[in-house]
């Protein structure tokens, strides 16, 4: 039976959490979450990263607003992440960066309005804050098994920035999420 989570970046760590410490997150870790921000994530997240590590929310979530005092290794930034430059002195450059996209991929490129934002902010903000060698793992919502997320990263010179590694499928209550795991600015092998 299937459970309903608030996060599909969630079902992903609490039903296998192997791919998580696979994809470059471990103890000791700095990692930028943005997007659909949900609690019970930046939670294992936490957890994870310990207290050694720092886990950067970018967004305006109670959950996670509340979380700040229980958990020292949680910093929020309660600040519209579309607006990347404006919390630049509070974050440094991260480990890898955790982005959720909550909308059909085929929407991003036929709506002229917000949700073609929301695959925009994910690039901008890995750009400008995921160090070279970096890792980022961005969850989409596929409208069709065929359609994963990484095409938010196919156009010209982001492509040549951006390598996949791997792709998750997740199968969800909701329909079908992947989960894209790359590396940003990798050497040449």
């Amino acid at each position: 039976m299937k459970t309903e989570l608030k996060s599909s970046t969630e079902y992903a760590i609490r039903v296998d959490p192997s791919w998580v410490l696979q994809s470059w997150v471990k103890p000791g870790s700095r990692v930028m979450y943005v997007g659909k921000v949900c609690g019970v994530t930046v939670s294992d997240l936490s957890d994870i990263v310990g207290l050694d590590g720092l886990v950067y929310v970018v967004g305006n979530s109670d959950d996670v607003t509340h979380m700040e005092g229980k958990r020292p290794n949680v910093v929020t930034i309660i600040e519209n992440d579309y607006h990347y430059c404006h919390y630049r002195m509070v974050l440094g450059m991260v480990d890898a960066v955790f982005g959720e996209i909550d909308h059909p991929l085929g929407e991003i490129y036929r709506l002229p309005t917000k949700v073609v934002r929301d695959g925009r902010f994910i690039v901008n903000n890995v750009h400008f804050y995921l160090k070279t060698g970096g890792h980022y793992m961005i969850c989409t919502k596929a409208d069709n098994m065929n359609s994963k997320g990484h095409i938010i990263f196919s156009s010209g010179d982001i492509n040549r920035e951006f390598k996949l590694l791997q792709t998750v499928p997740l199968d969800l209550v909701e329909g079908a999420y992947f989960i894209d795991i790359g590396g940003y600015r990798m050497q040449p092998e």
